[in-house]
């Protein structure tokens, strides 16, 4: 419990930090009949990187978190004056590390990619989305020691069928940074916590074999072109 707490602490804190300081441009924002681009449907590319790592290590080991990333096509359309929806499809890779303690030099990282559905809803800038994830590939890399190379593997198929089903309610803030007739820039910054695990170990098994949720922090942009013909009035 005491690990779950200080994760989503982690999570939390993290995304309050990114919030302060972009609070002056969410109270600059105005309704989209102020606005151009997003007054309407777009359509467009997105790039997030982070962090990503699960909730508690198994015994005897301890946690890092590794670089996580989500690239795709992202599209949005405004309900209501401060209400849109989005959809986001792409790849999400992601996954945690365990070393040794007093010895993270000998490391395993298990990394998956999923292919991501990311319904949303933006309340202003406030966004609420939820990622469905269909596992694709994974791999697991190790060093074992402070000389010794890494070596990568791609995941064998018994280890792969335990790899689960992502869903992961994400929460956080898409902010406007630029907005014209032609498409607009936004600034992403989300965090999640999986409702699934990383890999399916079976009921019970979580004290002995850690707690296989994931956490993970994004930080990025997207660029969205205007589709003509769309806007509201």
């Amino acid at each position: 419990m005491h690990h779950l707490v200080s994760r989503l602490a982690w999570l939390c804190g993290a995304t309050l930090l990114f919030g302060g300081a972009s609070a002056p441009l969410l109270h600059a924002q105005k309704d989209f009949s102020d606005r151009e681009a997003t007054a309407g449907l777009t359509a467009g590319a997105e790039f997030n990187g982070g962090a990503s790592l699960i909730i508690k290590p198994p015994e005897g080991r301890k946690l890092a978190p590794i670089f996580a990333w989500r690239a795709g096509l992202a599209m949005s359309y405004p309900l209501a004056p401060v209400i849109s929806a989005g959809l986001s499809l792409g790849l999400d890779s992601r996954g945690t590390e365990l070393h040794y303690p007093d010895a993270s030099e000998f490391y395993t990282i298990s990394r998956v990619t999923y292919f991501s559905i990311t319904p949303s809803f933006s309340f202003r800038a406030f966004y609420l989305g939820l990622n469905m994830g269909i596992p694709m590939s994974g791999s697991n890399t190790s060093r074992s020691g402070q000389l010794a190379a890494e070596n990568s593997v791609d995941m064998t198929d018994a280890e792969f069928e335990k790899v689960e089903f992502l869903l992961e309610p994400r929460i956080g803030a898409v902010i406007p940074l630029l907005d014209d007739e032609n498409g607009w820039l936004g600034l992403n910054i989300t965090a999640g916590y999986s409702l699934t695990t990383l890999f399916d170990y079976g009921e019970g098994a979580a004290d002995v074999i850690g707690d296989y949720h994931m956490a993970s922090l994004h930080l990025g942009v997207t660029y969205q072109l205007a589709i003509p013909g769309t806007r509201r009035k």
